[in-house]
């Protein structure tokens, strides 16, 4: 599960009073367990292959294949994304990592 405390504009997060749930437990979603791997898949990890190694040396263990699956996936959603995202935003760093991840992901399946 992500979650996205809900922000005051001054950038504190709040809890009304009364409340008996977290507030970072409140506007918790769910999600897939490798999501928060994405983006390092789609930006350090592909610009220096020996960090992703080091993170799972350091992670105690490699993915699973369901959870190698998902992030490959994820991560091609998120290719998808910046690339349908970013030309018109003129973001030309997202679209080139989008790029550069479905390339990636295109290498590995051909």
């Amino acid at each position: 599960m992500g979650h996205r405390p809900k922000q005051q504009p001054g950038g504190k997060a709040t809890r009304p009073a009364g409340d008996t749930v977290p507030a970072a437990t409140k506007r918790a979603r769910f999600g897939a367990v490798v999501q928060d791997l994405v983006a390092m898949y789609c930006g350090a990890w592909s610009e220096e292959p020996g960090l992703r190694p080091a993170f799972f040396r350091g992670f105690g263990r490699e993915l699973s294949a369901q959870e190698e699956h998902a992030l490959t996936c994820l991560s091609a959603l998120d290719a998808v994304s910046c690339l349908g995202w970013a030309p018109g935003q003129g973001d030309l760093q997202a679209a080139a990592r989008g790029r550069r991840t479905l390339d990636r992901l295109m290498g590995a399946y051909a």
